[in-house]
């Protein structure tokens, strides 16, 4: 219960009605399948998705009616904010829906083989995920075209995530490791996916750091919007997340750090 999901009197959302849904099917909380592996001798349940709308079928019963929602994921969550943020905003088709991802860059040419034959995505979301691997550009644009003008769409990321910087490498059939090839893979895939987010006419803003950046490795921190420090710290970008969340939630939106990262 730290950072935005504190009660503390310095966290603004910490009146909101709050619904936690876990981590615990490896499928971005996208899948509807059950899938072998090493042979059919051992079955991983890849139900996100289907977890997600039992969910909302108890969310609904327990708060009928919102005047607004934040659909917010972190890491893996991250990813499932902005591709269930249609399912999630269909329980409530007459509120707003501002959809944040904490830590959601991950470009590697697998996730639609992935999403289709070992998640068993939904179709419409499926059709979205192209070849390149650009997994989050993809989900808001699945997302944005069935939510329209109900929806917007908010990410933070730091420049140098050490721990997507890893699974990225691992994705690729390298090592665990923050290799100066997967770094710079990372850094370059970011600016990449923002630079097209920038043009592409998407209702997207970005909160975009250095933040708690290792002075040995180069390396920055994973996630932000749970952490008690590093939501309310403003560093680089001069505006804390916290303090660009909640504007965002009252309508004020705005993109801060994309400059550094293009310049960098």
């Amino acid at each position: 219960m730290t950072g935005i999901l504190s009660r503390k009197p310095e966290n603004p959302f910490r009146e909101w009605n709050m619904v936690f849904i876990p981590y615990v099917t490896g499928d971005f909380h996208l899948g509807n399948n059950e899938f072998k592996y090493g042979g059919g001798r051992k079955t991983l349940f890849h139900v996100g998705e289907m977890n997600t709308r039992i969910i909302m079928d108890e969310c609904k019963k327990l708060f009928p009616e919102t005047d607004i929602l934040l659909i917010c994921g972190e890491s893996a969550g991250a990813f499932a904010a902005a591709g269930n943020a249609p399912l999630v905003a269909g329980y409530y088709p007459g509120a707003p829906s501002v959809v944040y991802s904490d830590a959601s860059q991950l470009v590697v040419p697998l996730w639609r083989e992935t999403a289709g034959h070992v998640w068993g995505a939904n179709g419409k979301l499926l059709d979205k995920i192209e070849e390149s691997g650009d997994l989050y550009y993809d989900l808001v644009e699945y997302s944005s075209a069935g939510l329209g003008e109900r929806a917007v769409f908010l990410r933070s990321n730091t420049f140098y995530d050490e721990v997507l910087i890893q699974f990225g490498s691992t994705l690729r059939g390298g090592p665990h490791e923050a290799t100066p090839e997967a770094v710079s893979l990372y850094f370059n895939g970011l600016a990449a996916t923002e630079k097209r987010l920038a043009a592409s006419g998407l209702p997207y803003y970005a909160f975009l750091t250095s933040y708690n950046r290792n002075p040995k490795t180069g390396l920055t921190q994973h996630t932000m919007c749970h952490s008690g420090k590093a939501f309310y710290c403003s560093e680089d970008t001069g505006v804390s997340l916290c303090e660009w969340l909640t504007d965002a939630v009252a309508g004020r939106y705005r993109t801060l750090g994309r400059d550094e990262l293009f310049q960098t």
